[in-house]
């Protein structure tokens, strides 16, 4: 948008890494204190809604924001067992996916517990969402690019794969995380399955959207860089045993924060233009005065 030759960037980028899925099946949310028995199957299910309904399996959703006459045109792909992208057929593909990382980490010393509070995060989902006034222009490649932005941040082959929806109120990706971390010592390859070697604490986490945000930038997109209230509240933070909560924004009140700021700065821009017209006609007068 251009207001007088200023330039306002009204894009954002909401992103959320709040859930977490355990070996054990159960998951939380520290965003919404939610936590069940879900696996990595049942989070499959609701992400890869598309490819069930494709193959006649169409599973009722609790959102009342999906449009179900829409699901078809979701898109989802995993990684294959060579590390290429794949259009899913079946939404075991993305289990799988899941499944040979988690394999591979066990295989080079990663040590999976499955029961109490050692219960081992397996699979760290992560949502991203664009305004649809960043999108334009990227609608083929919007979310190509923010995948090759987490791959380049998480280890690519821990981004396993994830599933594009455009059946409810914006389009928004769900990535599949595997937080596998790799060392390399005399030629040995050791693994750990830790999401704490990737988040490690609320300042770093909220590090992140600045970061993906200049990346986006750096792409071309029309996108808000600076956005400190906005970033100190999805940053959250540790209570006293250590846990982490996030206080993400959903991406509507996101919006609306973002629209209510755009607001404020275009009623400072008239006020300014009030102040510099008010400024000429008080030197009109003067000058009127003066002859």
């Amino acid at each position: 948008m251009i207001i007088r030759n200023e330039v306002i960037k009204i894009g954002y980028l909401s992103f959320d890494a709040s859930v977490k899925i355990h070996y054990s099946g159960k998951y939380t949310s520290t965003k919404t204190g939610k936590s069940g028995n879900m696996g990595i199957a049942g989070y499959i299910r609701h992400i890869d809604r598309s490819t069930d309904k494709m193959n006649g399996c169409e599973v009722q959703h609790g959102n009342p924001d999906i449009n179900s006459d829409l699901t078809l045109e979701n898109e989802s792909y995993y990684k294959d067992s060579n590390g290429e992208w794949q259009r899913t057929s079946h939404s075991k593909d993305m289990v799988n996916a899941i499944n040979r990382r988690i394999e591979y980490a066990k295989e080079h010393g990663a040590r999976i517990s499955t029961k109490g509070k050692n219960d081992t995060v397996i699979v760290r989902p992560l949502v991203l969402q664009m305004g649809n006034d960043s999108i334009t222009g990227h609608e083929n490649t919007w979310m190509w690019d923010l995948i090759g932005i987490l791959e380049e941040e998480f280890g690519t082959d821990n981004i396993t794969g994830f599933s594009i929806h455009k059946d409810e109120t914006n389009p928004h990706i769900h990535v599949s995380f595997v937080a596998c971390h790799e060392t390399d010592k005399d030629g040995e390859v050791k693994c750990s399955i830790s999401q704490t070697k990737f988040f490690k604490n609320p300042k770093q986490l909220a590090g992140l959207h600045r970061k993906f945000r200049k990346k986006l930038l750096d792409k071309g997109y029309d996108i808000e860089l600076e956005n400190k209230p906005i970033e100190e509240q999805l940053a959250g933070y540790y209570d006293k045993n250590g846990e982490w909560h996030q206080q993400g924004l959903t991406p509507d009140q996101l919006k609306e924060l973002t629209d209510r700021e755009l607001n404020l700065r275009m009623e400072e821009l008239k006020m300014s233009i009030k102040r510099n017209d008010l400024e000429k006609l008080e030197m009109a007068v003067a000058d009127i005065m003066a002859t």
